[in-house]
């Protein structure tokens, strides 16, 4: 049986990595200007930024404090339409027209971790939601969060989810690359 060198094996594995990290890169590069018609505009993931934000003395808030995010829904939002809500070290709570109809917090106080971390709340805004005064309640868990907003989208999903992998692309590629040269060393 043949050997196969440490150096042949790194040299075939880099290979392999930087031909499909090239791959990656002409599918989201060089297919984004491909033309095709269609009488109806795609919808698209939007950051939401037209909000007003007013702090509120919470006294049931870890800071005493929280931020709430208003505005109103435009008209007719499409089918499978979603508020996208990312949050670091804060608790959500979501309003429309004054009811609440999303919360995210512990679960439990006799955990070992005792804030929510960093997540993505996803809510369903519905055809009927149009015009109506959406509310989101930022409860900060840490001093350090208060200042940090968050950051909402409106869109399906896979756009919200397409859009954040566009932004954050050069540390997908970072971290791939990390992971590629750890698992060299590893061999």
């Amino acid at each position: 049986m043949k050997k196969v060198s440490l150096s042949k094996l790194a040299l075939v594995t880099a290979t392999v990595a930087g031909i499909l990290i090239l791959a990656l890169l002409s599918n989201l590069l060089f297919t984004r200007n491909v033309h095709v018609y269609n009488a109806r505009t795609p919808l698209r993931a939007v950051p939401i930024c037209a909000y007003d934000m007013t702090p509120v003395e919470n006294p049931d808030s870890p800071t005493g404090i929280s931020n709430r995010y208003t505005w109103t829904i435009g008209p007719s939002p499409a089918h499978g339409t979603n508020l996208g809500i990312y949050t670091f070290h804060q608790y959500v709570r979501v309003y429309v027209n004054g009811e609440e109809l999303l919360r995210l917090d512990n679960a439990r106080d006799d955990q070992m971790v005792h804030t929510p971390g960093a997540n993505w709340c996803f809510f369903p805004i519905y055809q009927e939601d149009a015009g109506k005064e959406i509310c989101i309640e930022i409860i900060p868990c840490y001093e350090s969060a208060i200042e940090r907003d968050p950051v909402i989208y409106m869109g399906t999903i896979q756009d919200i989810f397409l859009l954040t992998a566009q932004r954050e692309f050069p540390q997908l590629i970072l971290s791939g690359l990390n992971v590629i040269v750890g698992l060299i060393f590893l061999i």
